[in-house]
């Protein structure tokens, strides 16, 4: 699906702006060529392999084979060789020859180890990884071959895009969401306006805003995706962008507009023949006819998608089909149902492909907790044989707002405001999200949330909490399955968080004790921002919030004091003054508070509002507390009033 891309990049010199006339050069080339003849072999060799690469620029792939055979035939020995096998696999891909690409590329990459041909030895395996090993399902495999690509670019001093690329793609593959921000970020930094792999970063942008149901985004890509497809003539754009604009209009409801878009871009895929790029409209054909009613002929296309996968041996897509065909048997209630299930799981199974199940959670747990009930002992089977493997799949990740507010995202989905107020399940998640490790004992957790019911009453609604707060956070779980977010050992319950969730507060601490130790002032601001007011308002009065709340309010405040400190060392005496006012609206009693803002008034030559100060904290104090302001304050005062 991807090494097109990288031949017209990386491979290209782009012939149109820097070679002239496309057909003048080759002309040269062939009379270059003849004057080679009868020279030295590596010489005549080399005039052959300049021949082939221009060809293949101009997609004339039969011809540049032929002056690829014969440059390997002429000098094959040298670094020459290997760049006409690497031509010779690039061309299979180009043929949809995966067997042959796989065997020229491994080749290639041979004879660049032997002949120390570091730049062609990167670009051989740079194709291998994106060409074969990823339209295969080898992702592991596909992601460790490119970063041998990277080691070596970089050995070259060559900021390459592959890996970021890859790992983007295949991320969005698993639904690891973040990992594909992440990625997606380290790639911005090569991306050149208007170029190939723009169109590609705004297709890889497009397919994330998408999953996360941001659609307006989406489009705006798409839209940029299109254009550069359009002005660089790229086909796997011009299919991918179609791809997408289906799967955006058919998940916003605008389903008739998703199939002329597919349809559409399965034309530009046939007319080009990208016979894998033509498998995967197929997919997204039968999906959009699927949610249109037309059953027939979705699983017409759905089963000519099937046979390209096989034959391409293209195992995660074929996985994929299969599964969309166990779904919509079982929803027909048809007898190839329990079949197309075991032909599913196998393939999910033989490939690794656990994750599919937990990215198409809605539709796959619900028919996952049906067959693991199916009177059929193989149909069972089948579903039992998927637990081990799905149990190892990490759930999506939690993003956890609790200062000023508690709001809980799952992946992107967020978890209705509802969900929580069912039998104390959200006091029970709130509970071991402030306890250290997360968890606690049956005993203290009935202590802090059943006070008043005895030791049977509160179990009983324990039980009850812990069951609901598991379907809260996996609702189509099926019932043989452990919860990934909640855990039992003996008599403790663990809330587990999965890799890449944040939790606001946590983030808050670690971000302003940095930024406290670095006396940055933009840190300092950035850090204070986290908190926009006080842990769980809603829970202001449970004991069980009172420690941490306490705790982040007084680093809350250590760090207004030491950005009023900076404002004030720095002569912003407004921000200064602002930050103390925030403190003394939370603590009336802050000394030192009143002692920042008393000396700003005094650098701004408004002595009597310093006083002023000084004698609201002097009547807090002692109303309140009977004591009075501390000496240096009392001195700063005496001072003021002694001029």
């Amino acid at each position: 699906m991807l090494p097109v891309i990288d031949r017209l990049l990386v491979d290209r010199a782009d012939t149109s702006t820097n070679m002239g006339d496309n057909q003048s050069v080759l002309e040269q080339y062939l009379k270059n060529l003849e004057a080679a003849r009868g020279g030295p072999p590596a010489q005549l060799a080399s005039q052959h392999l300049q021949i082939a690469q221009l060809l293949s620029r101009l997609g004339q792939w039969e011809d540049a084979t032929l002056h690829a055979q014969e440059a390997i035939r002429l000098d094959g020995a040298s670094p020459t060789a290997g760049d006409a096998l690497l031509l010779l696999g690039i061309g299979a891909i180009e043929s949809n020859d995966l067997d042959a690409a796989e065997e020229r590329l491994h080749q290639a990459a041979d004879h660049c180890r032997r002949s120390g041909h570091k730049s062609g030895l990167a670009c051989a395996l740079h194709n291998l990884a994106v060409g074969v090993l990823v339209v295969r399902g080898k992702f592991n495999l596909a992601l460790s071959t490119m970063e041998e690509a990277q080691l070596l670019y970089n050995e070259q001093g060559i900021k390459h895009w592959g890996l970021p690329w890859l790992r983007s793609y295949v991320f969005l593959l698993r639904g690891e969401l973040r990992r594909a921000r992440q990625a997606l970020d380290e790639l911005v930094q090569q991306i050149e306006p208007a170029t190939r792999l723009a169109g590609g970063y705004y297709y890889l942008w497009a397919r994330l805003e998408i999953d996360e149901e941001q659609y307006d985004k989406a489009r705006e890509y798409l839209r940029l995706c299109l254009r550069i497809a359009t002005q660089t003539g790229v086909p796997e754009l011009n299919v991918w962008a179609r791809i997408e604009l289906s799967r955006l209009y058919r998940r916003s409801g605008q389903i008739p507009a998703g199939l002329e878009w597919i349809e559409e871009g399965l034309k530009h895929a046939r007319r080009a023949n990208l016979l894998y790029s033509s498998a995967l409209s197929l997919i997204q054909l039968a999906k959009t006819q699927w949610a249109l009613e037309e059953k027939t002929p979705a699983m017409a296309s759905l089963e000519q998608a099937l046979a390209i996968f096989e034959q391409l041996q293209a195992a995660f897509d074929l996985a994929y089909a299969l599964y969309l065909k166990a779904v919509w048997t079982a929803q027909m209630d048809t007898p190839q149902s329990g079949p197309a299930w075991q032909a599913a799981i196998a393939a999910i199974n033989r490939g690794g492909y656990a994750f599919i199940l937990e990215r198409e959670q809605e539709s796959a747990f619900p028919l996952l907790a049906a067959h693991l009930r199916s009177p059929d002992f193989a149909i069972r089977q089948a579903a039992e044989s998927i637990l081990p493997s799905l149990v190892k799949v990490s759930p999506p990740p939690l993003r956890i707002l609790t200062l000023g507010q508690f709001t809980v995202w799952k992946g992107s989905r967020l978890i209705p405001d509802r969900a929580w107020q069912r039998r104390k399940a959200g006091d029970l998640f709130r509970y071991l999200l402030l306890q250290p490790g997360r968890s606690a004992g049956k005993d203290a957790i009935l202590d802090a949330l059943w006070p008043e019911a005895g030791f049977e009453a509160g179990a009983a609604q324990l039980h009850q909490a812990t069951s609901t707060l598991r379907h809260i956070l996996e609702p189509d779980l099926p019932d043989k399955f452990p919860s990934r977010y909640l855990a039992y050992e003996g008599e403790q319950i663990l809330l587990i968080l999965p890799p890449r969730s944040v939790v606001d507060f946590e983030q808050f601490e670690q971000n302003l004790h940095t930024a406290v130790n670095s006396s940055r002032l933009d840190e300092l601001q950035a850090a204070l921002r986290l908190y926009p007011d006080d842990l769980l308002p809603a829970d202001l009065y449970a004991d069980w919030t009172a420690e941490v709340r306490t705790r982040l309010t007084e680093l809350y405040e250590q760090g207004l004091l030491k950005l009023a400190r900076q404002y004030f060392n720095a002569q912003q005496y407004a921000d200064g003054l602002d930050c103390c006012r925030k403190i003394l609206r939370r603590d009336p009693w802050s000394e030192d508070a009143t002692l920042i803002a008393m000396q700003i008034y005094i650098q701004l030559d408004a002595a009597p509002h310093a006083l002023r100060k000084y004698r609201m904290l002097e009547q807090t104090l002692k109303s309140e507390l009977n004591i009075r302001p501390r000496s240096d304050l009392r001195a700063l005062a005496e001072s003021i009033q002694n001029r």
